[in-house]
């Protein structure tokens, strides 16, 4: 291909592209509530993730029931 014929068809091309329009949004950006895994293979360890989240939260909020405990103990 020589150069008379590459560029016009190079700058085409750049030009059909750039064009184009964005493509769209996707469907949902919510978070999903539940398990998305389940009745998949990774059932379980979406389980286990879920239960390991579950007792994050319980630490944490021991943790702020005890820091309140503590604050209290010593502004007496």
């Amino acid at each position: 291909m020589n150069h008379r014929t590459f560029y016009p068809s190079l700058l085409l091309t750049l030009l059909l592209t750039a064009c184009a329009p964005p493509p769209p949004p996707p469907a949902s950006t919510a978070p999903q509530k539940g398990n998305p895994l389940e009745n998949t293979v990774l059932d379980t360890q979406g389980r286990a993730l879920q239960q390991a989240r579950d007792v994050q939260k319980q630490v944490e909020d021991q943790a702020a029931a005890q820091r309140k405990a503590i604050d209290e103990a010593e502004g007496q």
